[in-house]
């Protein structure tokens, strides 16, 4: 039970700092596509943080290996993450852009970059 609580409720704190962050609520569609970016994104982050500094490079983390002092070192570092990772995600995403632009040429897609060039 508490690997589940370990695993998912980090990543509804950080849906809920980025709604925050950005005032707006999320429709389901969205909240889901944020919620499952954050579950990939923190989990692995911890389980390599926790993996190579608190324990070593050689154990393997599994559910059958969750001690209480790994549930408490594995949910302060999660919750700090859900708080730092939608601050870091909202700076990059404002502060960097992709421009891609398509212009169809004989019915085939040619990318080009903003400066014109092929």
């Amino acid at each position: 039970m508490m690997q589940i609580i370990c695993y998912i409720f980090p990543a509804v704190v950080a849906v809920w700092v980025t709604e925050s962050i950005r005032k707006q609520q999320y429709q389901l569609k969205e909240w889901v596509y944020h919620y499952f970016i954050y579950v990939i994104s923190i989990n692995f982050l911890i389980s390599l943080l926790l993996s190579t500094v608190f324990t070593g490079a050689d154990v393997y983390l599994s559910m059958g290996h969750f001690t209480h002092s790994l549930i408490v070192k594995y949910l302060g570092l999660s919750m700090i993450l859900s708080f730092v990772l939608p601050v870091l995600f909202t700076i990059l995403r404002n502060n960097f852009q992709l421009n891609l632009f398509i212009e169809q040429v004989n019915n085939q897609d040619v990318r080009k970059k903003r400066n014109g060039k092929k």
